[in-house]
Order: C-alpha cells, then structure tokens, then sequence
C-alpha cells in the first residue's frame, strides 16, 4: 500500500488546489483514500474541489511550525508498524521542520519512507513528470492568469511605460497592479505570495506582451510594453475588447480607463477622504482668528491631510500610503476644479484654480459642491461618447466607488439627478434613453476665471507650482 501526507500549510494563497492535482497527476498509482492533506481550516475548500474523499487533518491558521511537524509525525507514526516490503510512505512538505521529521525514523524503516520538499517532487522528478513548474503554480483559484496579465498591460500604459526611456521597475509593478485590482495588492488576498510578480512577468515576457531589460540588473529589471500605441478613449458606447483574451472589458473598467486618459482619476479608494479633508481644511480656515487660507494653500493641505490619514495606524494595509501616487492625485484635483469650480473667494464668486487666483482668500464651497465635482466625472464620460443608460448604474457605482452596494447605486441616481436638474446633462427620448451633453453648457458664468483653451498650457504649469 502507498500513502501520502501532503502538508500544503505554507503553500502560496489560491496555489492549494494547483498543488494537489500535481500530486495526483505525479502519484497517480495512488488512490486518493490513502492520501492525507495536512492544511489550515481555510485551506479545506481548496482539497475539497480536488477530490472529496482526500482525507483532511485541519489546523487552526496561525499554529506554530513545530506544532505542524508533531501533527505530521502523529499521523506517520501510527502507519510505520504495520509497514511491508511493499508499501511506501510519502510526506511532501515545504516546512523544513516537517522534513527534518526523518531524523526520527529507525534506519530499517527509511528505505520506505520519503520526506520530500514540494518544489523538488513537483519540478524535479524527471523532465517528463515536470508537469508543475512555477507556470503551473499560478492562484488560478484568486485570480485567472489571463486577467493577471491584461492588468499588468494596463498598469504599464496608465504609467506611459511604452519604451526603453520610459520604463518601470519589476519591484514597482506590484503598487501599481494593486491600484487596478486589489486582489493583487500588498493588503489583498496574494500581498504574501512570494515570487508572484516574477511570474507574472515571466508569463507576460513569455506571451511577448512585454519588453524586459535585465542587463543592468537582473534582479529588478526595466518593463515596458512590447509595440504599444497608447489607448485612448473610447468614441462609442461598446466595450473595448481585453488585451489578452479577447473577451470583453467590464463596463466598469472601461469608464475608469476613460477617466485614466484624461487625468480624472477616479482614485476610487481615496476620493470621498479627498473630499472630507478639502471641506475640512475650508472650514478651518474660516474660524475666528484662523489665519486666511489662499487656494494655493488650500489644494496643498487637503492632500497633505489626505496622506495623513492614509499613513494612520488604523488605515494600514488599505493603501499604500508611501508609493501612492499624490503627484497625479494633486493634478486629479486642479483639474477637476477647473472642470468645475467650486471654492468661493471673499466676495462669495465661485474660483478656478489658475495663476490669476491661486493667491485668492478661500472662504467656502459652494452649495452641493460634491454633486458638482461627482458629477463632473460622469459629464465626462459622456463627452467621450460611451452610452450610459439606467441599467449602467451598477457599472457606473462599479467605477466610481469600488463597491456596487445599493448605497453606491443610490449614491449615482442622486448625482445623474442633480446634473440633470442643474440642465448639464439630458436624457434622449425614444428608443434609447441615454445621458448626453446639452448644446448650450457652459462653464458657471460667475467663475473666476473662466476656463478657456488656451488655458491648457497654464493649467500643467499650475500643477507643478503646486507639486
């Protein structure tokens, strides 16, 4: 008879199942009844969709490792008496302490009992039993690797790494994935994988989506796209086709990309505390004996009060603070601002952001300020040409807040509503029913100064005044 204990306690989180069907694939003279699987309570879904009738010893995530060397010796121990000529004993494992179990065994038993690492059974075996290289260890059961890539290809466009010049770091890559999808941030459900970006980057170089430079460092090397052409936004209302598997974008990722292009964030993650530290500033500056506060110094201290809060105890692991990009959340909210001015001066005239006004006094916001800057988001998903219908609502929550609770949809009705009060967007008639831009819209006529084209230029230097 042979039997295995496969300990997967200190596998790569979504690798479990990836392990067991190697396992099966290795060992396939061994029937499944006669294999015990030595993992944490949470890990049980995963051997569950393998085989049902594996036998599981489960273990409270968290247990020291010498603990789940003594829950494997308790389970070899009992098998080594009744042990013939003819049985085997396995125990694959990656704890060290569990391999070291060997040392226990009487040398007349050895020749039957194996303590084998992980890597050398699934790699090492022989070249035709290779069947689980790092390619084949990918989370699947997390996230697909197909969607890992189409990712990694939009963070490189969303960070212009389009050549040699303007390449990133691998080490970098992880920030800025993260920032797309959370599962594959430092806090989501793969932050402690190891090796995972190297894999993914492998695959892509693999699949030629990508150009890598390892000649000055082989450890860290430059990425870039592999003949990229920089999206732009989309001039119709259907889905953009994904990058690497064809299939369609979600509605959501593509309103997000259309807000990447034009520097409109969204920063979902960090906006609504954007929001709350420019009211809170505002609203400082204006107490008795507060010293006046100019738009300059407004637009700085909501951002620096922003980071505060992100580098906060309590908000650790939801961002990453320190490798957040701040430098283009600034220039998020001037533009926005200029799109859709909304702090009063001393005079109670609502003020754009411009050279001519930055030293301006800041005395409020105007009424339903964040209607208008929301808002604004939505109006220029319009002017890009996607349809957006009712039964976008979800995708639009989708984008705008992460989430798609009914709070979030409730919260888009309540912003469409007042745009549409306010006759900055309409609704077509028959048989579409559609958002669109009404001919006459303007800027308010009372903002100080009133946006024009040939702004443009003046707007990048007042970002970087600012910065």
């Amino acid at each position: 008879m042979n039997y295995i204990i496969a300990d997967i306690t200190r596998a790569w989180a979504g690798s479990e199942a990836s392990l067991l069907r190697a396992m099966l694939q290795l060992y396939e003279n061994v029937e499944s009844s006669n294999i015990t699987i030595v993992c944490y309570q949470d890990q049980q879904n995963a051997a569950n969709l393998v085989k049902m009738d594996f036998h599981i010893h489960s273990l409270p995530r968290g247990v020291h490792y010498t603990q789940i060397a003594e829950n494997v010796w308790s389970l070899i121990y009992p098998e080594i008496d009744g042990l013939s000529k003819s049985d085997q004993i396995l125990i694959l494992s990656f704890h060290t302490e569990v391999l070291k179990l060997e040392s226990r065994i009487e040398p007349h038993f050895k020749p039957y009992i194996s303590f084998i690492h992980w890597s050398t059974a699934t790699g090492g075996i022989s070249p035709e039993k290779s069947i689980v290289s790092k390619r084949a260890l990918w989370p699947e059961e997390v996230i697909s690797r197909n969607e890992a890539l189409s990712i990694l290809t939009e963070a490189l466009q969303n960070e212009r790494a389009l050549e040699r010049s303007s390449a990133i770091r691998q080490a970098d890559l992880r920030f800025y994935i993260g920032q797309i999808d959370n599962r594959l941030s430092k806090s989501g459900p793969l932050g402690s994988t190891p090796g995972l970006i190297k894999l993914l980057v492998e695959s892509a170089e693999s699949r030629q989506l990508i150009e890598v430079d390892r000649s000055t460092d082989k450890v860290n090397p430059f990425i870039w796209i592999r003949n990229a052409k920089l999206k732009s936004p989309a001039k119709d209302k259907s889905v953009q086709p994904d990058l690497i598997s064809g299939k369609s974008k979600s509605r959501s990722q593509e309103y997000m990309d259309i807000l990447r292009t034009r520097d409109l964030g969204p920063f979902s993650s960090i906006r609504e505390t954007l929001y709350d530290c420019l009211e809170s500033v505002v609203r400082k500056g204006n107490r008795k004996r507060a010293r006046p506060i100019t738009i300059m110094t407004t637009l700085g201290a909501a951002i620096d009060e922003t980071i505060a809060i992100c580098n906060n105890t309590n908000n650790k692991g939801k961002i990453d603070a320190e490798r957040f990009p701040w430098r283009r959340v600034r220039q998020f909210l001037i533009n926005i601002m200029i799109r859709r001015p909304v702090l009063l001066n001393e005079h109670k005239q609502i003020v754009a952001p411009s050279f001519s006004s930055v030293a301006m006094i800041v005395t409020g916001l105007k009424e339903n300020w964040r209607n208008d800057l929301e808002g604004e988001l939505i109006i220029a998903l319009v002017e890009s040409g996607i349809g957006i219908h009712l039964v976008d609502t979800p995708s639009l929550a989708g984008a705008l807040f992460v989430s798609r609770t009914d709070k979030d949809e409730h919260r888009i009705g309540e912003i469409i509503q007042y745009l549409l009060n306010e006759k900055r967007l309409i609704e077509s008639g028959a048989p579409h029913y559609r958002l669109e831009i009404p001919f006459s819209t303007q800027s308010p006529q009372e903002s100080l100064p009133v946006k024009s084209e040939g702004d443009v230029p003046n707007e990048t230097l007042l970002q970087q005044s600012i910065i």
